[in-house]
């Protein structure tokens, strides 16, 4: 998805199309709206230190996985 987004600002670029901050924010949730992700009405509440273990966590079980292959 990020990939997906970041050519779309891309085309923005080359085509030369002035976009504000609000415009991101408008074409980022209609993004998520179309490819059904839930859009957070708010900041919250997993704590930096708590995403930083999950990262840890999840990136030792890819790396598992990938071993395995």
């Amino acid at each position: 998805m990020v990939e997906q987004f970041l050519s779309f600002a891309e085309l923005q670029s080359v085509e030369q199309r002035v976009m504000y901050m609000k415009d991101w924010i408008q074409k980022l949730d209609d993004f998520l709206t179309l490819n059904e992700k839930e859009i957070l009405q708010n900041a919250g509440n997993v704590s930096h230190l708590k995403m930083e273990k999950k990262v840890r966590e999840e990136l030792k079980k890819y790396n598992e996985k990938k071993l395995i292959k």
